[in-house]
């Protein structure tokens, strides 16, 4: 609440000294000791330092405090990192992170590359763009006479973050740093107190350099810098009319943790303020904006902040280009002999895959373990031959049929050759956790869980309800800049028909994602 956020502001400064009121029994200032004195005339500062000092008021000063550890802007900086972290989920592509990633399992390898990039200044739009490459034997051989598939698609997607991300940190930092922040206010407040008499100064001596030869240029290049700084910050805040009571706002005991009766006034001035502040002239935010920049850059150098959590949406929207070839030795010998120069059974034919997702995305990390999770729902669209059901190289039979590998006596026809250009449409639900232990939180366990069910299948075409349950240990390796690989190791069932024998489906599979940056807290 405001209340106890500024009445422990009041504690805090009033320790520190910055500021020392008294009151008499009528309620009268007697003293004002400030280390600072503003001069009457001088109202662009008088202006800054009210609009300072109430942005200050929103910090958290300690113990039983309620504010904030670090300026907005500065955690959604740091949240905007956080997506780099998270680079392997349920997909075979790495999507979840601006990163490179693979996958290889035993019948088909996946390289795809994904960048996350912010589309709106509060950090709640993200755009998603990546591209994939996949092949049945390697997908850095796409063409190769020994792939009987492959396929190059694009991602497009769209990340929604909701706003109320969080950090963690500890009451006594927030003490300790709140000191400090009050002495760099003083400092602050201080330097443009000298505004200006050094203004003067330097505009006499840039006159004089004005007469001088051209070898003193670049000491008027450097008092040009100064002069612009200054004028910078009286243009900013010299037109900026706060409309709020002003009578005595600083000077009628706001730091006195003594005075209750004044409560009321202070917090109507506080609520005036924070209305202005949503709905404030040009001039009044950008005031604001110069002194959220100041307070950032404290902050930056005293983040005291260890951990995070957030939620988020997102949709992605990917196209595949997929292409299908088999050679003379998977084609009946017989039906090659007789029928291939006509019916052309080793020509290469492709056929576009559409898929679409929606997922729900939660993330928190704390000193000793970092979770992720990832829940979701999907459509899948295209030829029956890029069903998550094919095991291996299909083959065609001598009735035309195409088979795999699955070694199952109910699901060994996948579809008759001329249904190859036909569509295929099956859904899928899906979760995904994964949790990092210890301080360092490089080593983890995943777990990966899909329910796949038909919506539509063209006719001889094979597809049942199937599900995935994958389970194995996830590591994350970082160096001193950010960069690093996260590698997981899979191991379960896969695409597994339910009521059947699921022996057949144990699998294993090797992911490895890149990150462009990971960030990490330096301590």
């Amino acid at each position: 609440m405001k209340e106890l956020k500024i009445l422990n502001l009041i504690s805090f400064i009033f320790f520190y000294g910055a500021f020392a009121f008294a009151q008499d029994n009528n309620n009268t200032p007697i003293e004002n000791v400030k280390l600072y004195k503003i001069p009457l005339t001088n109202t662009v500062v008088s202006t800054y330092e009210k609009l300072l000092l109430f942005k200050v008021s929103e910090y958290d000063f300690g113990k039983n405090s309620n504010g904030i550890a670090i300026q907005p802007q500065l955690l959604n900086e740091n949240i905007n990192k956080i997506f780099n972290t998270v680079v392997l989920a349920n997909s075979d592509v790495a999507s979840n992170g601006s990163a490179i990633g693979y996958q290889k399992n035993d019948s088909k390898e996946t390289v795809s590359v994904n960048s996350i990039s912010k589309i709106s200044a509060s950090y709640s739009h993200f755009l998603k763009v990546g591209i994939h490459a996949k092949g049945s034997s390697s997908p850095f051989n796409l063409y190769d006479d020994n792939t009987w598939s492959s396929g190059v698609g694009a991602t497009l997607g769209y990340i929604y973050k909701r706003q109320n991300s969080s950090t963690s940190y500890i009451d006594n930092e927030a003490e300790k740093v709140s000191l400090k922040r009050l002495k760099f206010v003083d400092s602050l407040i201080k330097i443009k107190i000298s505004y200006a008499k050094k203004l003067e100064s330097i505009e006499s001596l840039i006159s004089e350099l004005d007469k001088s030869k051209a070898t003193y240029y670049h000491k008027k290049d450097s008092l040009n810098a100064i002069k612009n700084e200054i004028e910078t910050f009286n243009s900013v805040f010299k037109n900026v009319n706060p409309n709020f009571t002003l009578t005595d706002y600083y000077n009628k005991l706001l730091y006195n943790p003594d005075v209750l009766p004044d409560t009321v006034f202070i917090l109507e001035n506080q609520r005036a303020l924070n209305e202005l502040e949503k709905s404030g002239s040009t001039a009044f935010n950008k005031a604001i904006d110069y002194i959220i920049e100041e307070l950032t850059a404290f902050d930056k150098k005293h983040d005291i902040t260890y951990g995070y959590s957030l939620h988020w949406f997102d949709g992605d929207f990917t196209l595949t280009n997929a292409t299908y070839k088999f050679e003379e030795a998977n084609i009946d010998n017989t039906l090659y002999v007789a029928l291939n120069d006509s019916l052309k059974f080793d020509k290469s034919q492709n056929k576009l895959k559409l898929s679409t997702q929606i997922n729900y995305n939660f993330t928190k990390k704390s000193r000793r373990n970092l979770m992720f999770f990832k829940a979701g729902t999907a459509l899948h669209s295209g030829s029956f031959l890029s069903s998550n059901l094919l095991n291996g190289t299909p083959k065609i039979d001598e009735n035309q049929n195409v088979i795999d590998e699955s070694n199952s006596e109910e699901n060994t026809l996948k579809g008759d050759f001329n249904a190859i250009d036909k569509t295929l449409t099956y859904g899928s639900f899906s979760a995904y956790g994964a949790m990092f232990f210890g301080s360092n939180q490089k080593f983890g366990i995943n777990l990966n869980l899909s329910h796949n069910y038909l919506i539509n299948k063209p006719e001889n075409v094979f597809y049942k309800n199937n599900f995935t349950a994958l389970v194995g240990p996830i590591f994350k390796a970082t160096g001193k800049e950010g960069k690093g690989v996260v590698l997981g190791i899979d191991i379960g069932f896969d695409n597994a028909i339910y009521n059947t024998k699921i022996n057949n489906d144990f699998t294993a599979r090797l992911r490895v994602g890149i990150p462009f940056e990971i960030y990490t807290k330096s301590k």
